[in-house]
């Protein structure tokens, strides 16, 4: 990604209601929601017999009775990219409950670090998980109405509210053959194909704008990807959807033992304890033998080496992540694979042109909290590290550490200077595609302190 598209993590949105139309603040929407870690996928029934039969409309007809049949839940990843070729994505957790058998209805979204809204029958509540101290509560009609739950949250590009919730989406009367797809309008179905390799069902159509494009589970019915392009604009919407356990834990929002606070624009995330230009001490860093680990020292060491020739400042990039937390540590994995490309790129401009050029250093490092540390739980996660031919350190420091730098993150990028003094912090989000965001953080902050004063 490049370095203009640099995302910071103090990033704020603007509150905007959500229409079928598209919402002029969507592409600020795009830069600063966040995926969190993959859940265990539903099981899945029997395929299907003779799918190649099936029409656009009967794939329709079964995706809305599966959205309908009961709880869903899917992680969306959404990629908005322009004509230009500059790119945004962000991720949404998404769980629908159409209600039944004493159940209510009922609507979760966890907008990555930022905010997660769950409204629940007559019940509106609000978090972020950047500050837990304040919390958003609110009344909703007596009917479920999805308007009442959408004015109060940021534009979100992703249908699966009103496909549930709303009124008729497939073939009104006044539009025959047609579908309501937000937030790319109403779609022209003309074909659908069948992917036997992925069994996959494949609806084609068109709006006024263009092509779309969706892809559904020709096996569970639910949706796997749209891409089409947003009225109005040169932009092309992209989402990637995998399922998740509605029944797992963390869909809930809890607002207990916090402050309420009179609407979701004052849950601001609380400042962390640490800002740039701040020392990094006190991190209790250890190697799995259990010996201590001193940064500064490595960060020598690896400045010695011939390889590290040159006159640019030395910069280190520590990665920590929470040990446990799922997917914290295959995203910590990405992240340094992408700080190892990033360093091969800086050694080799220093080595051949730019002498100038910052020299980094990179240490993973597994955060345990105490309850969850033992000396052969350290000695295992070191072991995943050295198969990727990377050494990994230890602390027992837990959640309070990583939230000296960044609150309610389970992985983070910490950059210092040779002193190790705080330069900027960078969030990496849980996610196959996380890397591209903390790389382009990470590569923002080093040029920002690598300029010529």
């Amino acid at each position: 990604m490049p370095s203009d598209l640099a995302t910071s993590s103090a990033r704020r949105a603007i509150p905007c209601r959500v229409t079928h139309r598209v919402p002029h603040a969507l592409i600020g929407l795009v830069a600063w929601v966040s995926p969190a870690s993959f859940a265990t996928p539903l099981p899945s029934p029997a395929p299907l017999t003779q799918p190649a039969t099936l029409s656009p409309a009967d794939v329709l007809d079964r995706v809305a009775k599966a959205f309908h049949a009961g709880p869903t839940a899917q992680h969306v990843s959404i990629k908005v990219s322009s004509s230009t070729g500059r790119e945004r994505t962000s991720r949404v957790e998404v769980l629908t409950d159409p209600g039944g058998n004493d159940r209510p209805k009922r609507v979760v979204l966890k907008l990555g670090r930022v905010l997660h809204v769950e409204a629940a029958g007559s019940q509106f509540r609000a978090v972020s998980p950047r500050n837990d101290q304040a919390a958003y509560a609110a009344d909703l009609p007596a009917e479920f109405d999805p308007a009442a739950i959408e004015s109060r949250l940021p534009p979100l590009p992703i249908p699966h509210v009103a496909w549930v919730f709303g009124p008729t989406w497939i073939g009104e009367e006044n539009r025959p053959g047609e579908f309501l797809l937000p937030p790319l309008g109403w779609v022209r179905a003309e074909s659908v194909d069948l992917e036997d390799a992925r069994r996959e069902c494949v609806v084609r159509g068109h709006t006024l704008a263009g092509p779309v494009r969706v892809v559904v589970d020709a096996r569970t019915w639910t949706l796997r990807s749209v891409r089409g392009m947003l009225p109005e604009t040169d932009l092309t919407l992209e989402l990637t959807c995998r399922d998740a356990d509605p029944a797992g834990a963390g869909w809930a929002v809890n607002v207990a033992d916090r402050q309420m606070v009179a609407s979701i624009a004052d849950l601001r995330p609380l400042p962390a304890e640490l800002q740039p230009g701040a020392p990094v001490t006190a991190l209790g860093l250890m190697n799995p033998d259990l010996s201590p680990f001193s940064t500064i020292d490595a960060m020598k060491s690896q400045g010695a080496e011939p390889t590290e020739a040159g006159e640019g400042p030395l910069l280190g990039v520590l990665v920590l992540y929470r040990e446990g937390v799922p997917g914290a540590e295959d995203a910590a994995f990405l992240a340094v694979g992408s700080m190892r490309s990033l360093k091969k790129n800086l050694d080799r401009r220093r080595l051949t042109s730019d002498r100038s050029t910052p020299r980094l250093f990179i240490q993973p490092v597994a955060v345990f909290d105490v309850a969850g540390f033992s000396p052969a739980a350290a000695r295992g996660a070191a072991s995943k590290w050295d198969a990727a031919q990377e050494k990994a350190v230890w602390t027992s420091a837990g959640q309070a550490l990583m939230d000296r730098f960044e609150r309610g993150t389970p992985a983070l990028a910490v950059v210092v200077d040779s002193e190790m003094t705080l330069l900027g912090v960078a969030g990496i989000e849980i996610g196959v595609n996380a890397a591209e965001a903390t790389l382009a953080e990470v590569r923002a902050i080093i040029e920002e302190h690598s300029a010529p004063r």
